[in-house]
């Protein structure tokens, strides 16, 4: 994470004397419905044809389209586009295909 964004999520901050904060803060206010009641669409290493806005997915080996080297990562379908989000530590997702959380423990997605 940069000095322009919070430790733990990646939330931006607004900067001083920045042009257009309404950018910065519905970013952040995306981020944080992604984040605060974390929910994936299931495990997939192929990106949807159709994914519907804020569809999430913990994307798993070998990547291929969009999502190539972006293993372990959470794809999120936002504004029209994947935005990947890196995991951390105890990072935590509810799978609604499967009815399972997932953890990131190490470098991988662990089921509970």
């Amino acid at each position: 994470m940069s000095a322009n964004n919070t430790p733990r999520l990646g939330l931006p901050y607004i900067i001083a004397s920045q042009a257009q904060k309404e950018v910065t803060h519905n970013d952040a206010l995306n981020l944080i419905d992604l984040l605060v009641q974390p929910v994936i669409k299931g495990r997939t290493n192929i990106p949807p044809t159709s994914p519907a806005e804020s569809d999430a997915y913990i994307v798993t080996t070998t990547a291929t389209g969009a999502w190539i080297g972006k293993e372990n990562q959470i794809a999120w379908f936002i504004g029209g586009a994947w935005r990947f989000i890196a995991p951390f530590e105890g990072m935590w997702f509810w799978s609604a295909v499967d009815a399972r959380d997932y953890v990131y423990h190490g470098n991988a997605w662990m089921a509970k």
